[in-house]
């Protein structure tokens, strides 16, 4: 329960952040979400903000399938930025989101769990409960990797503080 406090934390400070960038940017074709890893600003910005804040001691960024298969294995939750596609919108009669169809902006995401033996990894979206199953859905490691390589961010957290709540500094 901690973990979620902590990343969704996180999570909701990359969407003000994103907010924020919106709206006082000086024109609107500006891509408003930039997923290379060396300008992962939204996300970035959150972590950094709940790091402050002592909810976490380190993160480190998933530049690969493997690098996100161990860190979710190992560590616990990564935040992922995607440029979502329009076959993610729903999930299909399996529970799955496929990365097909036109690109249709970035999203951040919650990457919850992983299956090795089955090759998915399970997300958890913003949009409710009422999106996919419970408000999660699942992404073949193929998929996933196919958004890594398009410009996609991911960073888990190490040393986390219990009960999601900040160490005091």
């Amino acid at each position: 329960r901690s973990v979620t406090v902590v990343v969704f934390f996180v999570f909701f400070c990359c969407l003000f952040y994103l907010l924020l960038f919106f709206f006082f940017t000086d024109t609107a074709t500006t891509e408003i979400y930039s997923l290379s890893l060396h300008d992962a600003l939204p996300i970035l910005a959150g972590i950094r903000v709940a790091q402050a804040l002592g909810y976490f001691d380190e993160y480190r960024w998933a530049f690969s399938l493997e690098d996100l298969i161990m860190g979710v294995g190992h560590n616990g939750p990564a935040v992922c930025g995607f440029r979502w596609r329009e076959g993610m919108m729903q999930t299909d009669s399996n529970g799955f989101i496929h990365a097909t169809g036109e690109d249709v902006g970035g999203h951040c995401t919650l990457t919850r769990a992983v299956n090795i033996k089955k090759q998915y990894f399970t997300i958890r979206n913003s949009w409710g409960p009422q999106w996919g199953e419970g408000g999660d859905c699942k992404i073949s490691f193929d998929d996933m990797e196919l958004l890594l390589n398009s410009r996609a961010d991911a960073a888990f957290f190490l040393h986390r503080h219990c009960a999601g709540r900040p160490a005091r500094r």
